[in-house]
């Protein structure tokens, strides 16, 4: 879960600069749109994977099998 996670917080960099280097700078929007979408689906993926992260933890913590 944790990697999950730590992939979804890169990625979002990445994606962060292709908005800059292929939607700002060519001034094209319909790019910046479906990345800025991309992005919201990754960053919902990564809340997962910190939910989960957050669940073992609380599992362990309190000895729930």
């Amino acid at each position: 879960m944790m990697m999950l996670e730590v992939f979804m917080d890169l990625l979002q960099t990445t994606l962060m600069a292709s908005i800059m280097d292929y939607g700002i700078m060519t001034k094209d929007l319909s790019h910046i749109y479906s990345t800025g979408l991309t992005m919201l689906g990754v960053a919902f993926v990564g809340l997962i994977g910190g939910m989960g992260v957050v669940a073992v933890r609380q599992s362990y913590v309190l000895k729930i099998k």
